[in-house]
């Protein structure tokens, strides 16, 4: 039947030195009652323990489901956990790749070796002399030719323009 089926009436005291009635079933009182057929239906304390019983089988069989409801969780979150492992260890290694290309590739930082940066001064500075000779010759072409300042135009009516504001 189930887990009641070895409990003991607690209504019903058995004493060691009592011998068991066979055939007989006892009554509240403590008084052996004989089975007879019509005297089949159980009494109100086996109706109690049947309930019992079958409501305790109930309780056991939904705590099956429950455990095994919670154990697909725990698989779940382990899973979840796992992959979640997976996609950081990803990300390390993606800030590591960066980290190492952007080392050699930053705009902001400069890397360039002290004989590059050298040559590279010497050419500015030759190209400023040339672009200050170039102007130089292009004053003298106006002044030769008579043609007019454009940078003085330009000048002069920037001023007029900020005068009228």
């Amino acid at each position: 039947m189930g887990l009641f089926d070895k409990i003991k009436n607690p209504l019903h005291k058995e004493t060691t030195a009592a011998q068991p009635n066979l055939g007989m079933v006892a009554n509240p009182a403590n008084q052996p009652q004989a089975i007879s057929p019509g005297n089949l239906e159980p009494s109100a304390e086996q109706r109690l323990i049947d309930g019992l019983s079958k409501r305790v089988g109930n309780m056991e069989n939904e705590m099956g489901k429950m455990s095994t409801t919670l154990e697909s969780l725990k698989r779940g979150f382990q899973e979840s956990g796992d992959k979640l492992a997976m996609i950081s260890e990803n990300v390390k290694m993606v800030v590591s790749l960066y980290e190492v290309v952007s080392k050699d590739f930053n705009p902001f930082l400069d890397n360039t070796p002290d004989e590059i940066k050298e040559i590279t001064e010497e050419l500015r500075k030759e190209l400023m002399g040339l672009k200050a000779l170039i102007e130089s010759a292009l004053d003298d072409l106006r002044e030769l030719y008579g043609t007019p300042d454009l940078k003085q135009i330009f000048k002069v009516i920037e001023q007029e323009d900020l005068n009228d504001k």
